[in-house]
Order: structure tokens, then sequence, then C-alpha cells
């Protein structure tokens, strides 16, 4: 950096300071180099010094490996939108005069009269300094120093590969599936070797052509995402390394996290181990296309990079804490594509994928007061529709609770996402009524233009209210339970207490739960409409907080409207068909249940 900054004095006042336990780079405190940034032809390669950088680099040049290595850094950097081409410096430089701009008036006004008195220096003067540098300095200074270091000897008259994306120069890592990939030899002299495991072609020490190296014979189609390195070896002498990520095809439009088993305790309503080791995280292909998984890496809660395994159009992958722990429960029929490190926090915490350019893909934070019941009881955390936008995927509307107990790795969830609800959903709730806590009911509404039967007393087959742990009704009877078009039923804590709170109509059919109380602080509630005598689907799914916990719904402020908690007022679905997961669809009501 003293060499592009072409400070023309000595060097000094250099130092550098870094963390030795445990162990980190160094950090570099400039100070006092205000003679930087004046002449662009300056060379400063052959100014030594004493204890600074540039001794050192006269003494490490001697090696032929550093100089390969000092090589490598210099292409890295001078070419293709490294740091110090003229762009990059620019951009560096302008950002930080941005962050001065108004503090250099206070500068001007200790320093601007020492040098001339009669006349300071002022902002005025540092902003004429500053186009200098954009438009005389930068433009020039990153040639005339590649120049000099060449004549110095320390970089190879050997041009490393130019890398080609479909016949054009690249521009970014993002490249359709199928893109070919064209290696040029700009001098046409040498051979071009190159490797795609992320690994040097050359062997460091040796200098000779790694094993894991192919020789470059023609255009290459990516099907994959990849990192590229390349060298052109000319008798015994190497280019310096040209390097490349390509990240192929849509993978943030097209991958998605559906599926988080992260508390798998034993249920007494699962035979399955209590096991934690049976954690799991199922991915899924939502494009009409497929895709390949390789060089994604999960991260945060766990880790792990995936293989290069491709995923068909509405595809899922799973990956797993434990490999036989969980097919010990799951069986081996599930598509296992990794074994990650670490754990999936009970209490809840980030996840994310990203690719191999260290982009995000997605990144999420889930909480285990989303759905309750996915906090050991057996149920897993599910994304209500796989196609929602990525930046909506922390919102707690946007999961619920699987439809089975022990989830559904490998396929997605095939419970009616929340989203389309229906045909009766859960239309009122009131969680916390003023005076008598035993007040408490849910209204469920059939919005749909058919009769919906709860309980069918021949076959047996019954609807189910639950919240996962406190609150489980199974509708049952004498006789069939049926819900015309439009009407309304209502779920009650105690019978009694309601009926002496509130009045509903006598039409309206009121059952009551076993037991337990809905949670004032929030909870989750669930209806499940029948598939056979013992399994259900879910049909909608509720999550509300009481508008003071934040750490519930994983937001920097709690939206639901506390006017519902304690206040007299109940929670009402604003639009039936409407999403029950999302709070803009419920407002604080008059209680009105069978109204």
């Amino acid at each position: 950096m003293p060499v592009l900054l072409c400070n023309d004095r000595w060097p000094r006042n250099f130092y550098a300071i870094r963390r030795r336990d445990p162990p980190g780079g160094f950090v570099f405190l400039p100070w006092d180099v205000e003679w930087s940034l004046e002449r662009p032809q300056e060379n400063r390669l052959k100014v030594t010094g004493v204890e600074n950088p540039h001794l050192l680099i006269s003494k490490l040049v001697a090696n032929n490996e550093f100089k390969v290595v000092f090589a490598d850094h210099v292409y890295r950097h001078f070419f293709n939108s490294g740091v110090l081409t003229p762009e990059g410096s620019t951009v560096r430089y302008l950002a930080r005069a941005g962050q001065i701009y108004d503090a250099i008036v206070c500068e001007s006004a200790r320093w601007g009269d020492a040098d001339r008195p009669s006349m300071p220096y002022t902002r005025e003067d540092w902003l004429f300094a500053t186009g200098y540098l954009i438009n005389e300095y930068f433009p020039v200074r990153t040639s005339n120093v590649l120049a000099q270091i060449k004549a110095q000897g320390w970089y190879p008259t050997i041009d490393p590969p130019v890398f080609q994306i479909d016949g054009k120069a690249v521009l970014g890592p993002y490249v359709r599936t199928g893109a070919v990939l064209t290696m040029l030899n700009p001098k046409g002299s040498g051979t071009i070797y190159y490797c795609i495991d992320g690994t040097d072609p050359r062997v460091a020490g040796t200098g000779q052509v790694n094993t894991s190296a192919l020789r470059y014979s023609g255009p290459i189609t990516l099907k994959a995402s990849t990192i590229i390195k390349a060298r052109i070896l000319s008798g015994n002498n190497w280019s310096p390394l040209a390097e490349a990520v390509f990240v192929v095809g849509p993978l943030s439009d097209s991958l998605r996290i559906t599926e988080l088993m992260y508390n798998p305790a034993r249920s007494s309503k699962w035979a399955g181990p209590g096991d934690p080791d049976c954690e799991f995280v199922e991915l899924a292909n939502i494009s009409s296309q497929a895709i390949k998984l390789a060089n994604i890496r999960v991260c945060g809660a766990v880790e792990l990079v995936l293989p290069a395994v491709e995923l068909g159009p509405g595809q899922c992958a799973v990956i797993v804490k434990d490999k036989v722990a969980f097919e010990a429960v799951y069986g081996k029929q599930v598509n296992v594509v990794g074994q990650y490190t670490g754990s999936l926090d009970n209490s809840g915490q980030w996840i994310g994928l990203q690719d191999i350019a260290g982009n995000w893909i997605l990144r999420l934070r889930y909480s285990r007061y989303w759905a309750p019941s996915t906090n050991g009881s057996g149920y897993s955390l599910v994304l209500n529709d796989p196609h929602i936008d990525a930046n909506s995927l922390s919102e707690p509307w946007a999961w619920r609770a699987s439809a089975a107990i022990g989830g559904s790795p490998g396929r997605l969830d095939q419970s009616v996402a929340v989203l389309g609800a229906g045909p009766v959903v859960i239309s009122e709730i009131m969680y916390h009524p003023y005076g008598n806590p035993d007040a408490e009911y849910v209204e469920l509404t059939n919005i749909s233009d058919q009769a919906v039967t709860l309980y069918d007393s021949s076959t047996r087959r019954a609807w189910r209210l639950t919240d996962g742990g406190r609150i489980d009704l199974v509708f049952g009877g004498k006789g069939s339970i049926i819900l015309q078009p439009g009407a309304k039923a209502l779920v009650v804590k105690d019978l009694n207490a309601f009926k002496a709170r509130f009045d509903a109509p006598a039409d309206v059919s009121i059952f009551q739960w076993p037991d337990g109380s809905l949670d004032n602080a929030g909870d989750e509630l669930c209806l499940y409409g029948p598939v056979s005598a013992t399994t259900w689907t879910m049909v909608d799914h509720v999550f509300y907080s009481d508008g003071m916990h934040p750490d519930r719904v994983g937001l920097a402020r709690d939206p639901w409207p506390v006017a519902a908690d304690g206040c007299g007022r109940a929670l009402g679905r604003v639009v039936l068909k409407g999403p029950g997961n999302w709070v803009g669809n419920w407002q604080a009501i008059e209680p009105g249940p069978g109204r």
C-alpha cells in the first residue's frame, strides 16, 4: 500500500497489531502519512528504510516461491475489478471522503493557516485535491506501479488465462445453467492447467502440476456452481493465478428451507425415540428447472457444504445431524444429502444458505414460540408456502407445525397452507377475557359454499382443534356434527363461565375443550381435518401474540393489538379467506361469539 500511495519519504510511522490468542491477522494503523497520493509516476520499490514492509519485501523477493505468491496477489488486486484497480481505489476514496466532508471544515480551521497564514486552506482546497486524485492520480497509478513491479523482476512475463462466459468477458459470478466457459491464452504459448476443486493447479514449493489439475482443451459447460483456478505453464515458468467463482442457476429464486425439526424430543403421541440427534433440515427446489446444490454452504445454527446433488423441480433433500439416528426413525428412503455439524437451538436461532460466492441465497431466524407443538412435542416447523418471498422467511406467519407428528422429511408437507384458508377457519379468539379468565373461547366459521362435517358418527372421523400442548379437542358425540355454509361453532374453556359472560345465538353449536387454557402472552392454534380415523391434515393455523412479546414474533416490536389482552376485546379475523398467520389480518374487536 505505501507503494501505491507513493509516499515519497523514507518509510516511517508504521504500526501493525494483531491478536495472539486466539491468533488473528494484522491490523495496520497508518499515522502521519500526509506525503502520499501526490505524484502518480513515483517509484517506491527501491526504498527500503528500516523496520517496515519495504525492508521485509526486499528480503522476501529473494525467495522464488514468495515471488509466485506476490504475483498472484498483484494480479488479483490490480485486475478484474480488484481492490487496487483505478475503479476500486476511486470508489473507496470517495466513500471515505464522504465520511469526512463535514469534518474537513474543522480540520481546516485547526491547521489551514499553518503554512498560509494570510490565505488559510479551506474545504474548497480539499475538494480541488480530491478532483486531482479522481481525474489524474487513480486512473494511471495502478498501471504505473504494475510496470515498475515488472521492471523490478517481481512479476512473470507470462500473463494468466482470460475467462469468458458465452464468448463475453466475465462480469460477475452469476451465470445461467449450461453457460459455456472458455479460457484464452493471451500470448498463445504454454499450456493452460485448471482445477475445479478449489485447489491451485501449481503445487506450492515444487512447482509441479497438481495431480487434480486438468489440461484445458476446449470450452467447458457449467452445470453446477464451482470455483475455477487456472494458470499457464510455459517451460518451467508459471503465470499468476487466474481464479473465478461461478454461481450457476437462479438459486435465490429456486431454493428454500421448507422444514425444520429442531427439537425432536420424545412425544407420547409418537413411538419414535426421543433422540436429539434426529434433527433435520429440509431443502426444496421450488422452480421449474433442475438445480445443483454443489458448494452451497449451510451456515448459522449448523454448518455443512452441500455436495453436487441435483434436485429436480419440486424435489426435496434433507440434511441431518446424525444419519444413523435419523434413519433409525425415518428409514433409508429419504433423500439425505449430508450430515451437518452443530445443532439446531431448541429456543430458536438463525440459519441460512450461501452460494459459492459467499452471497446469501436465503437467511431466516426461527423461534420456538411460533408453533409451540414443534418444541419437543414431535412436530416439525413447516413453511406454509414454499414459494414465499425469501425476505419473509423470518416472519412467524410464514411457518406452522407439521400436519403429522415426526414431520415429513424429504417431501413437502401436504397440509393446506394458511395462505389458502378453509373450508373452516378460526375467525375470533378471546384468549384473555376481562373479569373471568375461564370465559375463553375460539370461534370457527365455515367459509365454503358446502356443508362441512366436523364429526361423522358412522366412520368416527373427527376434526381437531389444538394449541399443541395445553388444549386438545377432538370433536365427537352421539350424532354427526355438521357445519352449514357460513355457519359458526364455538369452542370454549368453561361452558358455564362463557354463558355467564357472553350471549351466543341459540343455533350455534358450543363445544368445551377438556382442560387447559389459552396462553395470555401468545399461542398457536391449529385446526385439523381428518384424513383417516387416526390422522389429520392442517386446515387453518393461527399464531397470535399479546403485543408485548417481540421475542415471540422475532421482531423489534410486537405488532399484535394489546387491546385484546385483558381489556375486554377479542381478536377478530379481518378477511375470513385471508391468511390466518398474518398479523395484518387480525384486529381487536368487540366480542361477538357466534355472530
